[in-house]
C-alpha cells in the first residue's frame, strides 16, 4: 500500500472517531401502580442504573389503570407493541424493546435486563450531540432552548421527541405496594409525535426552542376513565420537580440515535447512596435468597422485616449498634409461596419499602 493511501485512511479513521459522540442511554418504561409485576420491575432498573450514573436518561410512562395514565402514553406504547392494545411492564432500550424480566419470550420472569444488556447500548457509536440550555420553570411555564449538532449523513425520516418529565410522584398510588415514582411523563411537547425532520446533513445544526405552560389546576381524580385533559388541567404534584427529556428517534425502526435531559450529573456512585438513602433488593424476581444493599448515614440499629401481600410479616431481624457506611446483608433459603412480597427497612425511625417478587 502506498504512503499516501496509508495516511487517507489513518486520516479517514481520526475524522470518523471524532465524529463520534458518547451516547446516553434511553429508558422508556412502561408501568403502573395497580400492575404487581411492575413493581418489581421497576426495582430491578432502579438497582441497575444506579449503579451507571450519568450514562442514561429515563421516561416512565404510567399505563394501565395508573391515575396518570394518559393519551400519550398510550400512543407510545401501541407505536411500540403494535396493535390496539398492549400490555406492562415494558421496557424500550434507546428503542429496542422487550418485557421486563421475560426477555427470552417464555412467558416466565426469571430475566431481567441486566449490566450486560446497558452495556452493549452504551457502547454503541453516536453521531448526535444534543444540548439544553437556558432551563428554567417560571410559574408553570417549561422553558428552554434545544440544539442538536448532527455528525453524520442521516438518511430517512426522524423525529425530535421532547418530554417533560417529574422526578417523583407520590398521589398516584395503586394497589402494588409502590409509594413513589420516578421520571414520570407530564407532557411531551408538542405531543406524542414529535417534530419530523427528513434527510439530515452532516453537520447541520437542527434548533429547537421549549416554551410549554401546564394549562388550570391539579386534577385529584384523574384514572383510566377520566385521563388528564392538558388544555384545562394538569398532574404536577411540584413544579419545582420537573425535568425535561429531548431524544431523536428514526421512524421505521424506532432506533433512539441521542437522548439528553436536564437533571444534573452526578460525580460518583457513593453520592447517589447518600441522597437516595440507597436500599437495593435483589435478585427480583427471587426464588428464595435475598440479597439487601443499603447505606447508613448516621449510626443506627437496622431492622429488616419481610410482608406479605396481606401484610402479614413472613421474616424480620433485628441488626443493633450498625456505624454509618453500606452493608450489604443476605436472606437464604427463604420459604415463601410464589406471589408479591415487601421488604422494610427501619433505621432510627426512617423506613424505606422495596416490593419483591418471588417465583420458585
Amino acid at each position: 500500500m502506498k504512503f499516501s493511501t496509508l495516511l487517507f485512511f489513518i486520516l479517514l479513521s481520526a475524522f470518523i472517531l471524532n465524529a463520534q459522540v458518547q451516547r446516553k442511554i434511553l429508558h422508556e418504561g412502561f408501568t403502573g401502580s395497580n400492575c404487581s409485576p411492575c413493581a418489581p420491575a421497576a426495582d430491578s432498573l432502579s438497582g441497575l442504573l444506579h449503579n451507571n450514573p450519568n450514562k442514561y436518561t429515563v421516561i416512565k410512562y404510567q399505563a394501565g389503570s395508573d391515575p396518570y395514565m394518559t393519551d400519550e402514553t398510550v400512543s407510545r406504547v401501541v407505536s411500540y407493541q403494535g396493535g390496539g392494545s398492549y400490555s406492562i411492564p415494558y421496557l424500550c432500550v434507546d428503542g429496542d424493546c422487550f418485557k421486563p424480566n421475560d426477555k427470552n419470550g417464555d412467558g416466565t420472569y426469571g430475566d431481567y435486563y441486566d449490566q450486560t444488556d446497558f452495556d452493549q447500548f452504551y457502547i454503541a457509536p453516536s453521531y448526535l450531540e444534543i444540548n439544553i440550555s437556558d432551563f428554567a420553570i417560571t410559574d408553570q411555564t417549561v422553558s428552554a432552548d434545544i440544539s442538536v449538532l448532527v455528525k453524520d449523513t442521516l438518511s430517512g425520516i426522524y423525529k425530535l421527541h421532547i418530554a417533560i418529565i417529574e422526578k417523583n410522584t407520590y398521589n398516584n398510588t395503586g394497589s402494588n405496594g409502590q409509594t413513589e415514582f420516578h421520571y414520570v411523563l407530564k407532557k411531551m411537547v408538542p405531543n406524542q409525535n414529535g417534530t419530523t425532520y427528513v434527510n439530515i446533513n452532516y453537520g447541520d445544526t437542527i434548533k429547537q426552542t421549549l416554551s410549554y405552560t401546564f394549562n388550570g389546576s391539579y386534577n385529584d381524580s384523574t384514572s383510566l376513565h377520566n385521563k388528564v385533559d392538558h388544555s384545562i388541567e394538569h398532574t404536577v404534584e411540584d413544579f419545582n420537580d420537573l425535568e425535561v427529556v429531548v431524544f431523536f428517534q428514526k421512524l421505521g425502526s424506532n432506533e433512539v440515535l441521542q437522548s439528553e435531559w436536564t437533571i444534573e450529573e452526578i460525580s460518583n456512585i457513593e453520592e447517589i447512596k447518600r441522597s437516595l438513602f440507597d436500599l437495593v433488593v435483589f435478585p427480583n424476581p427471587t426464588n428464595g435468597n435475598i440479597t439487601i444493599d443499603y447505606f447508613l448515614k448516621d449510626d443506627a440499629s437496622v431492622f429488616i422485616s419481610l410482608y406479605n401481600s396481606l401484610g402479614k410479616t413472613v421474616y424480620d431481624k433485628l441488626l443493633n449498634n450498625q456505624i454509618a457506611g453500606g452493608y450489604t446483608n443476605t436472606i437464604k433459603r427463604l420459604e415463601l409461596a410464589n406471589g408479591l412480597y415487601f421488604l422494610e427497612l427501619n433505621a432510627n425511625g426512617n423506613k424505606e419499602r422495596k416490593s419483591i417478587l418471588v417465583n420458585n
